[in-house]
């Protein structure tokens, strides 16, 4: 009896020391884990809407310099997160908070900057209709013009500037071709020799472009060396912080 009771706790310590080599000799995925990494959309969309006013201003032959989109669109921040499995699974989503946060600012910054934009434009169109010899303010338009501000911008726009602000954040962020699309992403990752590829489901492995990528402790930056895929390449480098 007691040797088979040796016996046994052998046998036991072997398939436990064999156990413990084969965990210990796994390469740990340092890169798995929850990511977050602060985005700021200014620029892009600052771009964005010069780009459309320009084009406006263009087609209706009007030689005016529109205003600055980026005076009216800070703090434009967005916190992406990237959930990176050790099976190498991959999510990467924007937090609804900060995007919520960021499409407040992005409505009220928009009207603004159409009222701005339009005053300049209209103010413009009265003087060289002789409507008037200057106009130096909203007031002094709404007396040329006989309606509001606001109701003038209604009628070159075809419909009121809350629901075109609605429309054009509804175009610039949710259409399939927009901003969302290229934060949320569902698929595998492969890392490689500094190289960080994100594959959606579905997409084509031979044509997706590799993101460089530096890691230290909690403190991972993508894109750090200015090469690799064009949806997001803009934002390089992305600097994402552990959070779990």
């Amino acid at each position: 009896m007691n040797r088979k009771k040796k016996l046994l706790a052998l046998l036991l310590a072997l398939a436990l020391g064999l156990s413990l080599v084969a965990c210990g000799s796994g390469k740990k995925n340092e890169l798995a884990g929850t990511w977050e990494a602060e985005v700021d959309l200014t620029p892009v969309l600052a771009a964005s809407l010069d780009q459309s006013t320009q084009a406006m201003l263009a087609d209706a032959g009007v030689t005016l310099t529109p205003p600055e989109a980026a005076d009216y669109l800070g703090g434009m921040a967005l916190t992406l997160r990237l959930q990176l499995g050790e099976d190498g699974s991959l999510r990467s989503q924007l937090d609804e908070v900060s995007l919520e946060r960021c499409l407040d600012r992005w409505s009220a910054g928009m009207a603004d900057y159409y009222r701005d934009f339009f005053f300049l434009v209209l103010s413009d169109a009265a003087v060289r209709m002789g409507l008037a010899p200057a106009v130096d303010s909203p007031s002094q338009l709404e007396d040329v013009l006989g309606v509001s501000l606001d109701e003038a911008i209604e009628e070159a726009l075809g419909l009121d500037l809350e629901d075109y602000i609605a429309l054009a954040i509804y175009e610039r962020f949710y259409t399939g071709d927009g901003l969302l699309e290229n934060f949320a992403k569902e698929g595998t990752y492969k890392a490689e020799e500094g190289l960080l590829w994100l594959y959606s489901v579905g997409e084509d492995r031979e044509q997706q472009a590799c993101d460089s990528y530096t890691l230290q402790g909690d403190r991972l930056v993508i894109g750090d060396s200015g090469v690799g895929s064009d949806a997001l390449k803009y934002l390089y480098p992305l600097v994402f912080t552990r959070v779990q």
